[in-house]
């Protein structure tokens, strides 16, 4: 035991309260000359005030002994002090760890939900058509989840008002009637015929029907080409998108030509041919116009069908003069000049001659 390195310590100790020699043997009940003894190292403090001197300095009893503090319990303070903290940051990394899921669940459950709710919803076509030497183009007929657009286009007359139906088992189901130039808005609803109507029966079996000013009575197949559909997942840069709708105008123009005529006629990038005895038989792969063109005794003939309204026009004449002439839709029959007495005849021989052979 260093009694020197013991008055030391107590000297330290008291200088770091800021207390003087009479201050300290106030506290501890002596006189100052005990204290100066102690710190000179000349007299140890006895039992009572040693533990007397621990408690007033807050040191143990073994640090006064000694001549020193023991830093063993602050280092594992330090360390109790950085587990502590550890254990916090923990608790804060499990917390942002959670909501970060919670956040992503949600925002991913969103999403799905709209994607659910909006993916391949959307169709938009053009409306074209034709009968009678009556035309209509540019039509619009948009179709959503819950919504139908149709706005019909341009007609090469002034009708005062239409109807448009679509054909189901030979009955009409009105769409509209009204004033041809207003856009229609209608809302589809569960209970509305439209809502469990697959889009391709409705676009397959759209008409037209109006009353020119001079009382006839017109009726056009609506022919749909699809412009517009959200059923694509990530969007194509121009470039791609313009070399894929390319790839796909070749490849579709291909797939327009019944197989018929590609085993039969000669065909190119626009038109197949296949020439007969007294007769031409022509394709418009475009278009999609059947043409058969031929000559007897009688005079000349054309047919024309246009495939994808299924719509028949006829004309036979002798040098200038039309001895007969019709339009026949199916399945409406409509007669624009002459008589339509042998209307059966041709029909009966066109599907006989051409349409079941090359058009199947």
């Amino acid at each position: 035991m260093d009694l020197k390195q013991i008055g030391k310590f107590i000297r330290e100790l008291r200088e770091e309260k800021g207390w003087s020699q009479e201050e300290l043997a106030s506290k501890v009940y002596v006189d100052r000359s005990t204290i100066a003894k102690w710190e000179r190292g000349v007299h140890q403090p006895n039992t009572e005030m040693l533990v007397l001197l621990s408690e007033i300095f807050e040191v143990s009893l073994n640090e006064i002994l000694s001549g020193k503090k023991n830093k063993v319990p602050e280092e594992k303070g330090i360390i109790r002090y950085l587990k502590v903290q550890e254990t916090k940051i923990k608790k804060t990394r499990h917390i942002l760890f959670f909501t970060l899921v919670l956040l992503i669940t949600v925002l991913s459950g969103f999403l799905i939900y709209y994607f659910l709710e909006t993916y391949n919803t959307i169709f938009v076509y053009q409306i074209n058509g034709e009968a009678n030497s009556f035309e209509i183009h540019n039509g619009l007929f948009i179709k959503m989840k819950d919504k139908m657009y149709l706005q019909l286009g341009p007609i090469t007359t002034s009708p005062t008002s239409v109807q448009v139906y679509y054909l189901e088992k030979e009955e009409k189901n009105l769409i509209y009637s009204g004033d041809p130039t207003i856009t229609l808005i209608e809302t589809i609803s569960k209970n509305h015929p439209f809502y469990k109507k697959n889009i391709q029966e409705l676009i397959d079996h759209l008409y037209l029907e109006f009353t020119t000013l001079e009382n006839t009575q017109v009726t056009i197949k609506l022919n749909l080409e699809k412009e517009f559909q959200n059923d694509q997942l990530f969007f194509k840069n121009y470039e791609d998108q313009e070399q894929e709708d390319s790839m796909n105008d070749s490849t579709s123009s291909t797939s327009k030509i019944p197989v018929p005529i590609l085993k039969e006629f000669t065909c190119d990038s626009k038109m197949c041919i296949l020439k007969q005895e007294n007769k031409t038989l022509s394709y418009d792969i475009s278009k999609e116009i059947f043409k058969v063109e031929g000559q007897n005794e009688e005079g000349s003939f054309i047919y024309e069908y246009i495939v994808n309204q299924k719509l028949l026009k006829f004309q036979w004449k002798k040098e200038t003069q039309i001895l007969q002439q019709f339009t026949y839709q199916w399945p409406v029959l409509v007669c624009e000049t002459g008589s339509c007495a042998n209307a059966n005849k041709e029909i009966k021989t066109f599907e006989e001659e051409f349409k079941n052979i090359y058009l199947k």
